[in-house]
């Protein structure tokens, strides 16, 4: 080795300006032997033909992924790939020839042909059922539509490929659920009608086998409707004559789009997944909250709640909850409300949630009384002490800070203790305070917490038990578990159903 002295005279130096000079220079090179190159396709018979979205079928997610790792719009292409052709080949040759020198027949997995109509993709059979390579031909297709590098999307989609679910995949990527189904309509839909793609995301929703016969020519059959979704004929002809469908969310469809979700048992958030443009409902889910008229806010509270006691009640339902996606709460997407924009939960002020609070604790204690396999059930929030003394439920020593709302003895003559969490609108999700969590973990599978959604509105409630949310497995506590997400700040459980 040469003492630092010698070195320092004898050996050249090579900066990073050299680097890149080479680098340049290599580059220059690099391309000048592509362009040297031209390659065609060997032509050979094929198995099949078919169209990429028929191919592809995840190809509106694979859009919305490109567009958001590269902040762009594909809205322009859609046409063009509507149109592109999938080949599949027993096997797939190009001939290369560099300069001057004769051809070289190369076997390849895919090769990418631009015509003057469309693109076809001419893939090997075998590759096929390979991820890794239908990545490499879609995003090699993506480059050529788009003029524009696109290579280090290719690992994205591959992942996404082989993700056995796609959907926790995508939950990954603030991607919206809406642009996926915008995409999908466009590549999928035929020209149908806003009424006829109404109904089909209605059949889809409710997964009914067969329900294409519902169309007819530009309208749908009200008969085949009625049948598929066990409503009465009149109620079907109702809807589609007063709903205008080109302008869905007119406050005039409102209630009767309501109405309908409702007989058929199925959210708005539900039925969006496949519809486009949503149904949004805003000002008429805030006034569904402000149920309450500004005469009723100057009342007692108490007076107010008694109105909607003992009302027809629906039946209280089981509900299996799981945690919102970490990427849904980051947003403020919320499941139950479908649309992150509105955070209004009609518990604008004190003495709405007061009235608020109260009904749905009257609600579920009147369902309590109804079932015959409990006793004893006691009221015992401060709710109970504030309605009125004829009421069944009255309780005056009801008080606040027990960690419950309610108390039965069981069948066995355990006493159950009940939480009872009210909301205006039908998100799912609600405030829970630190004395309600612990006895929660003190009284075990003795604790259930029951959500009444809708709360003022006898159409649209629902009565949801959720058990005991805070019986936790090993390795789980309230900030990570598979049941609901929580707001650390305030304590909001968050879920889906």
């Amino acid at each position: 080795m040469l003492p630092e002295s010698v070195r320092a005279e004898i050996q050249p130096h090579f900066t990073n300006r050299d680097r890149n000079t080479f680098g340049k220079i290599a580059a220059k090179i690099g391309r000048r032997f592509s362009n040297s190159i031209t390659k065609n396709l060997v032509e050979s018979p094929a198995l099949k033909e078919f169209f990429l979205i028929e191919f592809f079928t995840d190809l509106p997610p694979a859009i919305a992924l490109l567009e958001y790792n590269f902040d762009i719009s594909m809205s322009s292409y859609l046409e063009a790939l509507k149109l592109v052709e999938v080949w599949k080949k027993e096997k797939v040759e190009t001939e290369i020839f560099v300069g001057e020198l004769s051809g070289l027949i190369i076997e390849s997995d895919y090769y990418i042909e631009k015509t003057r109509r469309n693109f076809i993709l001419h893939i090997k059979n075998d590759s096929l059922r390979q991820p890794k390579l239908i990545a490499a031909c879609l995003t090699e297709l993506f480059m050529s539509m788009l003029d524009r590098d696109l290579k280090r999307f290719n690992i994205d989609l591959w992942k996404f490929i082989k993700s056995k679910n796609k959907a926790d995949y995508l939950a990954d990527y603030d991607i919206s659920v809406t642009r996926i189904e915008e995409i999908r309509q466009i590549l999928y839909a035929p020209d149908f009608t806003q009424l006829q793609k109404f109904w089909q995301a209605v059949f889809i929703t409710k997964k009914t086998p067969n329900f294409d016969r519902i169309i007819v020519n530009d309208t749908v059959d009200i008969k085949e409707i009625a049948s598929l979704a066990g409503l009465e004929l009149e109620a079907v002809r109702k809807i589609n004559e007063e709903v205008n469908f080109d302008n869905i969310n007119r406050y005039e469809n409102v209630p009767l789009l309501s109405s309908l979700f409702h007989k058929l048992g199925m959210s708005r958030e539900q039925i969006n997944l496949h519809l486009y443009p949503e149904v949004e409902m805003k000002q008429w889910l805030i006034e569904q909250g402000e149920n309450i008229s500004t005469k009723e806010l100057q009342l007692p509270p108490e007076q107010v709640a008694m109105k909607y006691a003992n009302q027809c009640k629906p039946a209280i339902e089981n509900i299996k909850p799981s945690r919102v996606p970490e990427k849904m709460q980051s947003t403020g997407r919320q499941y139950g409300i479908g649309n992150g924009s509105l955070k209004y939960d009609g518990q604008k002020n004190n003495r709405q949630k007061l009235i608020i609070g109260m009904v749905a604790e009257m609600i579920v204690y009147e369902k309590l009384q109804e079932d015959q396999n409990i006793e004893n059930v006691k009221w015992v929030s401060r709710y109970a002490a504030r309605v009125e003394p004829a009421y069944s439920g009255y309780n005056p020593h009801g008080t606040d800070g027990l960690g419950y709302d309610i108390e039965y003895t069981d069948r066995t003559g355990n006493k159950n203790f009940v939480e009872v969490k009210g909301k205006a609108d039908n998100q799912n999700c609600f405030e829970i305070t630190i004395p309600e969590i612990e006895k929660a973990k003190q009284e075990k599978k003795f604790y259930h917490i029951i959500f009444v959604t809708n709360t003022l509105n006898e159409e649209l409630r629902r009565i949801k038990y959720l058990g005991n949310l805070f019986m936790f497995e090993e390795g789980e506590d309230l900030l990570n578990n598979k049941r609901f997400s929580a707001v650390t700040k305030s304590y909001e459980i968050r879920f889906k159903e």
